[in-house]
């Protein structure tokens, strides 16, 4: 299987949103295809909007260059997607006001992984791994800090653990940082005392 792993771009809103349409979300309901418009936009009302406004931004979003993640391709199809920020570009987005209180901000460059999506015909083929590795690759040349990511250690509120498995993260050198009732933080220093 000849798996391309790349950044989105703008040229890949079609595409993005055509995997979204397709690929079950966590909890496998057409009304709770979030699009990840949450990770992107501080406003509460479109996160919690309906499938089409989320939908809508979304496109929008990816052609402005403001949803940010990678994605896995195969035969020209998005097959996976990794939603990656800049932490604090994404610290006044509604899903980090509304889910991530328990993570505490710096003055460091940190790289955050907010969900991984991949779709059902590929799972337990990597496709997971593959993204974490290439966010990896990537963070260490753009002169990231560290990478931190939020798993659970086991299903909340009926969803998947969307955030990447514990042990998925370990093997690439994750430690645990931080372990609260409403998540974990795992992070992978990329520089000497960071």
């Amino acid at each position: 299987m000849d798996v391309i792993i790349r950044k989105i771009s703008s040229l890949d809103a079609d595409k993005y949103i055509e995997f979204f349409d397709y690929t079950a979300h966590d909890t496998k309901l057409e009304k709770d295809k979030c699009y990840c418009v949450g990770w992107n936009d501080s406003n509460d009302n479109l996160t919690y909007s309906d499938k089409d406004t989320r939908r809508t931004y979304a496109h929008k979003y990816v052609i402005e260059e403001k949803i940010t993640g990678y994605i896995a391709e195969l035969d020209n199809k998005i097959i996976g997607w990794v939603n990656v920020n800049h932490k604090t570009n994404c610290s006044q987005c509604a899903n980090w006001k509304n889910y991530m209180s328990y993570v505490p901000m710096d003055q460091k460059k940190v790289l955050s992984i907010y969900c991984f999506v991949v779709n059902e015909k590929y799972y337990r083929q990597g496709i997971a791994s593959q993204l974490l590795k290439k966010v990896i690759e990537d963070a260490i040349v753009e002169d990231y800090d560290l990478i931190e990511s939020y798993p659970y250690e086991e299903k909340l509120h009926g969803y998947s653990n969307f955030g990447g498995y514990v042990s998925m993260y370990e093997k690439e050198g994750f430690k645990l940082t931080l372990k609260t009732e409403y998540g974990l933080v795992m992070q992978k220093k990329l520089k000497w005392g960071a």
